[in-house]
């Protein structure tokens, strides 16, 4: 559910914020993570849940922060 809310709240931000394409590539990119997150993790085997939402959150975050800076610089 976290999740669902976190991608439809960098979706409502593009809208209200009038972003260009940079940040939609990286909205894109970042629900595409979030959706592999639950792909690795499985309900009886949780030994890959700190590479799920350690490491991919971590690596969904600065991979969305820097399409959203480079919008922000070349718009």
């Amino acid at each position: 559910i976290f999740h669902a809310c976190s991608a439809a709240a960098v979706v409502i931000a593009g809208l209200m914020g009038g972003f260009g394409i940079f940040y939609w590539i990286g909205v894109a990119i970042f629900t595409g993570m979030l959706i592999y997150q639950h792909t690795i993790v499985k309900l009886h085997d949780l030994k890959k849940v700190n590479l799920a939402f350690m490491t991919a959150n971590g690596i969904a975050s600065i991979v969305f922060a820097i399409f959203v800076i480079a919008d922000l610089i070349i718009h």
